[in-house]
């Protein structure tokens, strides 16, 4: 299917980039005297000064931008093209040929999906580019993020960055089996920033953001043992766990230290607070993409317009938490305790392959030369995350950890209780 060019007829500017030269910018976005323009090469730009120009703003080709990154801050990675692709990789051949082929199904398949559901779709501009690192040090060494961010899209960039080979003993052994949905969410969220969906700097709610890239973004394994793109709101196993064990308390089970949270009171409508977030936790992803799947599946009509509303939003735009949930409202009209029922009920019906029940064992030195040691039972790596965060205390030394899969809940109960039991 071959996607109509974008339209740009915003105002032009010369300028001098990152190197020196003098380039051709367009603007991207403007608040008051605030402008942000956007590069040949996909990059961001900030400038101090501006010189209007008619000139024409003209987009790097895949080759100009090879050499321009091969020669500058990719020298010496290995480059792996594709139709909308350029890879920079310092990782294996068979994981940057198996990112490549994700990639590029993701991209193809996902704009294909979006524009039958009503959405204006356009090629690509630029090149994406794509850096994959060896490990997870060089990974972190490139940038500081946080402990259980595994890859993440640069807005200001338009790159996209993550690593094949997790530290020793360093990794949340939940976080890496969730490592290819991480990858084909990132890669969702540049190719949304790049074809007419989701306008970098847009004030989405991040409901939204997060919610709708996870909708789109759900990976699987090939007979063949590779990574592919399952489909445009295939279920996710991993969320309708998590969303499973936050509404059946029963279903969490703890020994030693660390509480569970408290249970969810059902007189206080759950979406009016993740409409207006303004930081998600893992379990906030979860249902995040519970509302999303339930909207587009269940309110197609209602959802997909919204989304094409969302899609006109000017950059560096700015909408406040309540005027978020404000258009939320407009968009979706009703009670909001009926409107959760009903996702619930929706969710409740289908059928899904479930993750085995994790029995995590929690170990973590404390002063007074202790060790002290905590189990939790959960299908949800989300829950198992915020749980380990929850009980790390802040004074204690390295806390270590392990998943064990089991079949069922009582077996991972009793496992648990084992466990606890030998360290008294």
């Amino acid at each position: 299917m071959e996607l109509a060019a974008p339209v740009a007829s915003e105002p032009r500017y010369k300028v001098h980039d990152e190197t020196g030269r003098e380039v051709v910018v367009r603007e991207h976005g403007r608040n008051g005297d605030r402008v942000i323009t956007l590069l040949p090469d996909g990059q961001l730009g900030y400038p101090s000064r501006l010189i209007s120009t008619e000139e024409p703003f003209v987009p790097l080709t895949l080759a100009e931008m090879r050499q321009r990154l091969e020669n500058g801050p990719y020298r010496g990675y290995r480059i792996y093209e594709s139709k909308h692709y350029l890879i920079f990789a310092m990782c294996s051949d068979y994981f940057a040929k198996g990112s490549r082929t994700l990639l590029e199904n993701l991209y193809s398949k996902l704009t294909a999906g979006l524009k039958d559901r009503g959405l204006e779709v356009h090629e690509t501009e630029f090149p994406l580019v794509a850096v994959i690192f060896a490990t997870e040090r060089e990974f972190r060494a490139h940038r500081e993020v946080a402990a259980d961010v595994q890859a993440y899209y640069e807005i200001d960039s338009n790159r996209i960055f993550f690593y094949e080979t997790a530290d020793q003993g360093g990794d949340n052994p939940a976080l890496a089996l969730r490592k290819p949905q991480t990858v084909a969410h990132e890669g969702t969220h540049q190719i949304l920033s790049n074809v007419g969906v989701q306008p970098r700097l847009a004030p989405w709610p991040l409901w939204l953001i997060e919610g709708f890239a996870e909708f789109c973004s759900p990976a699987t394994t090939t007979k063949k043992n590779t990574v592919d793109w399952a489909g445009l709101g295939k279920i996710n196993a991993l969320h309708m766990a998590t969303i499973h064990d936050l509404y059946d308390q029963a279903a969490l089970q703890y020994n030693g230290s660390g509480q569970p949270p408290p249970p969810r009171d059902p007189t206080r409508p759950l979406i009016p607070q993740i409409v207006r977030s303004v930081d998600l936790s893992p379990t906030d992803y979860a249902l995040s993409w519970a509302l999303v799947h339930y909207l587009a599946n269940k309110r197609k009509d209602e959802f997909w317009s919204y989304l094409k509303l969302m899609s006109k939003l000017e950059p560096l735009s700015t909408r406040t938490p309540d005027q978020q949930l404000t258009d939320f409202r407009l968009a979706f009209p009703g009670d909001p305790i009926k409107l959760e029922k009903a996702m619930r009920t929706y969710l409740g019906k289908i059928n899904f392959v479930a993750p085995p029940y994790y029995f995590v064992m929690f170990a973590q030195p404390i002063p007074g030369n202790m060790i002290r040691r905590a189990a939790m039972v959960s299908q949800s790596l989300s829950a198992i995350d915020e749980w380990i965060q929850r009980i790390t205390a802040a004074d204690g030394g390295q806390p270590q950890w392990q998943l064990m899969p089991h079949g069922t809940r009582t077996s991972a109960a009793q496992a648990a209780e084992v466990w606890m039991r030998e360290g008294q």
